[in-house]
């Protein structure tokens, strides 16, 4: 009870422990492991002492191979929302894009779309325009393979004229062409 962060941490380490051991079998067991998960970072909060960004970055990377499981969707907006919390806007929205990704190349592409648009809300930023770039490149890609071949024209187009005025600026092409 007199260090909080310590025993978060240890419950963390078990719930790793946990879901390695429960992946291979999927089931509800994994849907109670994200369930917990989620409460130690809703539990995290305010506590300075607890490393929450690890945590983050597992749920983040557990999205390539556990995201289509019951219970990954809510466990990942509660990563959205409290990494907006703790880090910006920006970090929020570069998980969204990350997340994006993870569901396109899962051929979710109407759910990589959705995740794609929550993350240029809040990308439009001169400080983060690469990643606007890269946001917007990979909006048209999932547009086009749904076959809203409009759509992807004037994403790619939005995109190309952030790049471009990166270009007029100051001669530096956007990292995400």
């Amino acid at each position: 009870p007199g260090r909080p962060s310590a025993a978060l941490a240890a419950r963390t380490s078990r719930l790793h422990i946990e879901l390695l051991c429960a992946a291979p079998k999927g089931g509800e067991n994994i849907a109670s492991l994200f369930n917990k998960i989620r409460d130690v970072i809703i539990e995290s909060e305010g506590l300075i002492g607890y490393r929450l960004a690890p945590l983050l970055e597992t749920v983040t990377e557990l999205g390539v191979v556990l995201g289509s499981l019951p219970g990954f969707d809510k466990l990942f907006e509660t990563v959205v929302e409290v990494s907006s919390k703790r880090r910006g806007e920006i970090q929020a929205a570069r998980l969204l894009v990350i997340r994006g990704l993870q569901c396109l190349d899962a051929s979710r592409k109407y759910e990589a779309i959705r995740l794609f648009g929550r993350a240029l809300r809040r990308l439009y930023r001169n400080e983060s325009r690469h990643e606007l770039v890269r946001a917007l490149l990979s909006c048209a890609e999932a547009y086009e393979q749904i076959g809203l071949f409009w759509a992807a024209r004037g994403a790619l187009l939005a995109g190309a004229s952030v790049a471009a005025a990166d270009l007029r600026k100051s001669a530096d092409v956007s990292s995400g062409l």
